[in-house]
């Protein structure tokens, strides 16, 4: 009973630290974005868009499943520390040598000359990262996540200033280059800096094969998911333009900051405090259910009301230029209030050890995927954008599906728990749409659409007595009291 409530002390104490990294991490980001958008045009961000696509797909072979094996991993010793290590700097050498010698044919396929010097300028991260990846499976495991604040913050910080001071200089493309690699040299530095474990020269097969045996399955399924995912950016590319693909970016701008914020949170602090509790399936689903109530309580309202009022958000924040991403926006805010069903079910699925299961939803949701891309893709950029929209409707109970037997948690009881946010969401957000109407200047309807949102989603959780709002406000209040107290008897 101790070690549970150490655990929650813990993993509460976790998200409040990994919340307050992201908040402030994306915050910064998406000042930094917003100038840079104003400097930019769109063609240029859609040169970093398409290398960003590639170097996600090539980063899922160079360590991410080894570490997710070495986080969902009972016990760990420096052995497994270093086989890792050793493992995920000899891929990511090796992938960085594939990608270097591939991209001039890369950029042929693009017709973009600048995407060959930018591809091989930006895969340089790939070895940087490899340094810090045991430290950063290391501070998951050990739920500190404070260690994250840090390093995070001082590299969205030095690489926001550099971004935005080659843009004004002129240096076009190269400035949002220069800021993606600062941003994990120093994330890096800083992690090596502060989290005390430094590499040896030990290395196991045993070991090594005993956790890929996991890995590979979350490899496979993390290829999957991302090859079609990036497959929709590719298609914009090259079939329509690197601006189409901006403006699908740029509407995934801010409500992937959002969302990121929250959900992205408590899914990291989630995956690691369900792995220690793997054994106890009741727990496991009792978390599960918590999660996902408090995160559809906070991201339906989010994403509802951006798409409400992504009119004047691209106009006030973008400028005029940036208006073809309205659209993209509305259907990019559906598409995450819905992921978080699906992402919170597989990351309980990855934290029981269920990596054979992932693998298989991956295989049966992406050929799906690839059918309605395929269908979409000869109509327009917007219509590839609403197919995605649906079928990521669909999959939310695709991936709901195996916790009813994995876990006792059917989807019947997972709609049933978000049902309550969902509606008052919607209503909500016709609220705010309705306000948007109204014959008033630009920026006090927006804002007046912000506080009358917010007020009214407030005021109805308040008089409904909703479960997530009064767990959150007894939770912020019990770690709150628990910090004062502790500072007292400091002092």
């Amino acid at each position: 009973m101790i070690q549970d409530d150490r655990l929650k002390v813990k993993t509460v104490s976790g998200f409040f630290w990994q919340f307050g990294q992201k908040v402030i991490g994306q915050v910064l980001s998406f000042i930094v974005s917003v100038v840079l958008a104003r400097l930019l045009m769109p063609d240029e961000y859609g040169i970093v868009a398409l290398c960003a696509m590639f170097m996600a797909f090539v980063g899922l072979f160079v360590g991410s499943g080894l570490n997710i094996a070495l986080i969902q991993k009972k016990n760990v010793d420096e052995l497994d520390l270093n086989t890792i290590f050793i493992s995920g700097l000899v891929l990511s050498v090796f992938f960085y040598l594939v990608v270097f010698f591939l991209s001039p044919s890369i950029a042929v396929l693009f017709e973009n000359e600048q995407v060959s010097p930018v591809l091989r300028v930006m895969s340089l991260g790939m070895i940087i990262s490899a340094f810090s990846g045991i430290q950063s499976a290391y501070v998951s495991r050990q739920l500190d996540f404070r260690k994250f604040f840090f390093s995070s913050l001082t590299g969205t910080l030095l690489s926001g200033v550099i971004g935005v001071t080659m843009a004004y200089m002129g240096f076009g493309v190269w400035a949002l280059v220069a800021q993606n690699l600062l941003s994990v040299i120093t994330n890096s530095i800083v992690l090596l800096l502060i989290v005390d474990w430094r590499p040896k020269w030990m290395f196991s097969w045993q070991r090594f094969l005993g956790m890929y045996s996991f890995a590979w399955k979350q490899i496979v399924a993390n290829f999957t998911a991302t090859f079609s995912e990036q497959l929709r950016g590719y298609v914009m590319g090259i079939k329509y333009s690197p601006a189409d693909l901006a403006y699908y970016n740029r509407g995934d701008g801010i409500p992937g900051v959002i969302y990121n914020n929250f959900n992205g949170t408590i899914n990291s602090v989630l995956f690691p405090a369900l792995a220690k509790l793997q054994d106890d399936r009741e727990t496991v689903k009792r978390a599960l259910s918590r999660s996902m109530k408090i995160s559809s309580y906070i991201i339906f309202p989010a994403m509802f009301g951006l798409a409400a009022m992504a009119d004047k958000i691209v106009y006030i924040l973008y400028t005029e230029k940036w208006l073809p991403a309205v659209p993209f926006m509305q259907l990019v805010c559906v598409i995450y209030a819905f992921s978080l069903i699906g992402g919170a079910n597989v990351q309980a699925l990855t934290a029981m050890g269920r990596s054979d299961v992932v693998m298989k939803l991956e295989l049966f949701k992406r050929p799906i995927m690839i059918s309605v891309l395929l269908f979409t893709m000869f109509i327009s950029p917007l219509a590839i954008a609403i197919g995605q929209c649906v079928y990521c409707v669909f999959i939310c109970f695709v991936n709901a599906y195996p916790n009813k037997r994995v876990l006792g948690y059917s989807i019947r009881a997972q709609i049933m728990d978000v049902l309550a946010n969902f509606f008052v969401s919607i209503i909500m957000a016709i609220v705010v749409y309705l306000i948007g109407l109204l014959p008033m200047n630009i920026y006090c309807c927006f804002f007046s659409q912000i506080l009358a949102g917010m007020i009214f989603y407030f005021c109805i959780s308040k008089l409904t007595k909703n479960d997530s709002f009064m767990y959150l406000y007894s939770m912020l209040g019990e770690y709150l009291n628990k910090k004062f107290n502790v500072s007292i008897k400091n002092e």
